[in-house]
């Protein structure tokens, strides 16, 4: 592959690795286009390296920066250093990337809500720049910009980027793995009498360890529910609570733990229910029409959660500060039990995401 394309984004405890994975899945389907990845990230992470290198990409750590963060932004403490300086450092990166390749990148895909315009003039003398954002807060000097966020329009970012940017916004542009997209067309989801599997994952990071808590509710409800619930938790190594999750799951009966896995889709596909973060996975559960009990563990998801809720494809349980035991019971039992929401729930959520937005991406910058 000669062809190449440039990523910046980072995964941190702070962070979570969500950013990096999304940018991930659109590195996959370029992959599959003859296209590699060059992914520029300031910390490194064993699963993101494993997953690049599955794709024939590389990974080159920025080195620290020497300033301070700017505070331009609401999330610039997420970067180590200035903006400026991390200009510099990608631009060096990338130059001797060139050098090396023989050709400039196809475009720059940046992931960073503590990077804006002012990174990404610097950067445009390499290549035209692709923004995937999700909080419409900050001035861009982009050629694209992705937000896949259900309920935002181009209204949200009209006075933020330039006049001919183009704005791709909505799920149809959400950013997921091709695996999503295998699943059978004749699939479709029924609510199970007896067994009922949940699927419990809170992205590969849960730093407050949010996932624990959500065990104790369950085990703790077990006798009063009308049926059998199996638990199967995902997480990453990334998780700093990991350890102790394993401690805690290897006392609970009919529970599970899956760590770093590479088959999601199928997980997603085995399992009845699922009790997820209101991420970017959102999109990846709609698309295999898994009914779910939404959770909100940052700022940045909450409009994702109550968009869905309003519309009836899934159930909110709101800030993760907020959800009692009492809550979490009326809306899981209701879920398990209730056929007609089961269903309601299921079909909707299908309707909002195909699964298919890397390729409607793909079209617009690179065909």
């Amino acid at each position: 592959m000669t062809d190449w394309f440039v990523i910046r984004a980072d995964a941190s405890k702070e962070i979570g690795i969500g950013h990096v994975m999304r940018c991930l899945a659109l590195a996959e389907w370029l992959y599959f286009n003859n296209v590699s990845s060059l992914l520029l990230t300031k910390f490194p992470n064993e699963l993101i390296e494993l997953k690049i290198n599955q794709l024939k990409g590389k990974v080159i750590y920025l080195p620290e920066s020497s300033s301070p963060p700017d505070n331009s932004y609401l999330h610039s403490k997420w970067l180590d250093g200035s903006e400026d300086d991390d200009a510099k450092l990608c631009r060096a990166a990338i130059e001797q990337e060139i050098q090396k390749i023989g050709k400039s990148p196809l475009f720059i895909l940046v992931d960073h809500y503590a990077l804006a315009a002012p990174w990404e003039k610097q950067l445009s003398q390499y290549a035209k720049t692709l923004v995937v954002d999700d909080l419409s807060d900050r001035p861009h000097a982009c050629t694209w910009l992705v937000d896949q966020t259900f309920g935002k329009t181009e209204v949200d970012y009209l006075s933020l980027v330039p006049d001919e940017a183009q704005l791709l916004i909505g799920p149809q542009y959400a950013l997921i793995r091709k695996e999503f997209t295998e699943a059978p067309a004749s699939f479709q989801r029924s609510l199970p009498k007896a067994d009922i599997k949940v699927l419990l994952s809170l992205g590969g990071v849960d730093k407050n360890n949010v996932t624990s808590r959500l065990l104790s509710f369950l085990e703790n409800s077990r006798n009063i529910y009308k049926k059998k619930i199996v638990i199967t938790v995902v997480t990453s190594n990334s998780n700093p609570n990991l350890e102790y999750l394993k401690v805690t799951i290897s006392h609970m009966h009919n529970t599970s733990l899956l760590v770093d896995v590479n088959n999601m889709a199928e997980l997603m596909a085995n399992h009845d229910v699922c009790i997820g973060a209101a991420g970017s996975t959102s999109w990846e559960r709609c698309v295999m029409s898994l009914p779910t009990l939404s959770i909100v563990l940052a700022e940045n998801q909450k409009t994702i959660s109550k968009n869905l809720a309003e519309v009836g494809a899934i159930l909110d349980l709101g800030l993760v500060a907020d959800i009692t035991r009492a809550r979490f019971f009326e809306l899981f039992n209701s879920l398990i039990n209730n056929v007609e929401l089961y269903n309601s729930i299921s079909k909707k959520s299908k309707t909002l995401c195909d699964g298919l937005g890397c390729q409607r991406i793909i079209e617009e910058v690179i065909n």
